[in-house]
């Protein structure tokens, strides 16, 4: 599970173009409370405030996405449902 957990933590570093300390705080802090709760409580986490907007906007796209899938519908193929 640990390697799960480091590699989402490495792309989610790539993906928000974080340095490698940065990578290694995220990926120990997604191992000790889990994906859900480390991107539900960014505020509770010692990060520069750049590195935390950026994690906050991510986490704001994320249930975005969750809730237009819920709402509208999602069929998995790009389409509409």
């Amino acid at each position: 599970m640990k390697n799960e957990y480091q590699k989402a933590a490495a792309i989610l570093c790539d993906l928000l173009e974080l340095d490698d300390a940065t990578k290694i705080k995220i990926s120990e802090q997604i191992q000790t409370f889990g994906i859900g709760h480390f991107l539900e409580n960014l505020g509770a986490f010692d990060f520069t405030p750049e590195v935390r907007e950026k994690l906050q906007t991510l986490y704001l796209i994320l249930r975005y996405i969750q809730t237009d899938k819920i709402t509208d519908g999602f069929s998995g193929d790009g389409g509409e449902a």
